[in-house]
């Protein structure tokens, strides 16, 4: 508590507040806080509590997880991939770095094709082919004696070349095929991140792990950020006295937990 000393004689500014779970970087308060969008921050204020009860409360300087991945940048597009969810490894270049948690949807593209013999006998349903690689799709529509009508590619597989001529396989279908315009291999050529994982550095290199892929998709960490604080960083005081203050300045309020008798502190005031 010593770290967080307050001063309650001397405050020239005051408001009633309401703790929210909301936490945003912006002052709330209006004085330091004049682009119209007030956040949650109370920026070290002091708190009077106006009737008895728990408080809730994340103190200056206290930051959530850090090292979270904010950007990557493709290095090495790999092969095998399909677009969809990957984890990921890591090597760090930093030696300080542990990173961990960092999840991504990857975009793959599917071969492009300029030609279909749309044979007979098919449904709609899944597809694969005569040719190894494992290119595989869907049938979406089929004509009055199966042939093939519309068509989706969503596996790219690996191996193959523009120009091949593939046959569609599929039950009882017969002499349909599809020649490649392009053939990208089940390359990676960018990912969104979906967790951005914590304990990460600038430098390290990810790798993209998904099932059926050569693993060889990787990435470089180009920025970081340190996330807000959350209720894990929060600390409780419990049965705060009306008429009292907290020990110590706050950044945030947050709505304290209660068990059995205990009530929530109300009538609070922040100063400054």
């Amino acid at each position: 508590m010593g770290n967080f000393p307050t001063n309650d004689g001397y405050i020239g500014r005051a408001q009633a507040y309401a703790p929210t779970d909301t936490i945003s970087a912006p002052s709330a308060w209006l004085f330091e806080n004049q682009t119209g969008t007030l956040g949650t921050n109370l920026t070290s204020s002091v708190v009077y509590v106006g009737t008895t009860g728990n408080v809730r409360a994340i103190l200056p300087g206290v930051m959530g997880p850090e090292g979270v991945v904010a950007a990557l940048s493709l290095i090495g597009g790999g092969s095998g991939y399909i677009a969809g969810a990957a984890t990921t490894t890591v090597v760090s270049t930093v030696p300080a770095s542990n990173g961990s948690g960092l999840t991504l949807t990857l975009t793959v593209p599917v071969p492009t094709t300029n030609a279909l013999v749309p044979g007979t006998g098919y449904s709609v349903a899944g597809f694969t082919v005569l040719q190894g690689g494992g290119l595989s799709g869907t049938i979406d529509s089929v004509g009055g004696a199966g042939e093939i009508q519309t068509f989706t590619i969503t596996d790219g597989g690996v191996g193959y070349s523009a120009t091949d001529v593939l046959t569609i396989v599929q039950g009882g279908g017969a002499n349909g095929s599809i020649t490649l315009v392009t053939a990208p291999n089940g390359a990676v050529t960018a990912a969104v991140i979906n967790a951005g994982g914590t304990g990460y550095a600038v430098g390290d290199i990810i790798t993209a792990v998904q099932a059926g892929s050569s693993t060889s998709a990787t990435f470089s960490v180009t920025r970081v950020s340190d996330a807000l604080p959350g209720v894990a960083e929060a600390i409780d005081f419990k049965n705060v006295p009306q008429g009292s203050i907290l020990p110590v300045v706050v950044d945030y309020l947050l709505i304290a937990p209660t068990t059995g008798a205990e009530t929530v502190a109300s009538n609070l005031v922040i100063g400054k």
